[in-house]
């Protein structure tokens, strides 16, 4: 297992980075997930988005990583437990996708 660096470089404009409080940002990144997600239920997870040609299981990837990001920032400042994101290699391409023992479409 590779320990994926949770947030890194994914804010799409650094000037945005900080603004607001750090439970609206842990929120924002939440619902970037969750869209992801929704979005993997009617396309599925081998969907390909046009825009950055990422399918949607590599978003979701990239989402979750923010989500912990921002959680970790929290955690920090409130005395909680911090996250760690691994990703498993991937050997293949995500046309067929394995996720926790289960095809993926």
């Amino acid at each position: 297992m590779r320990l994926l660096v949770a947030g890194a470089g994914a804010m799409s404009d650094p000037r945005y980075q900080d603004v607001g409080t750090i439970e609206v940002r842990l929120s924002e990144e939440l619902a970037e997930l969750i869209q992801v997600v929704q979005k993997a239920q009617r396309w599925g997870w081998a969907g390909v988005n046009p825009d950055d040609r990422k399918t949607k299981l590599e978003r979701a990837i990239e989402e979750m990583g923010d989500v912990v990001a921002r959680w970790n920032e929290l955690a920090r400042r409130e005395g909680l437990p911090g996250l760690l994101f691994y990703q498993q290699p991937c050997a293949q391409k995500v046309d067929s996708a394995t996720l926790f023992g289960r095809k993926v479409e």
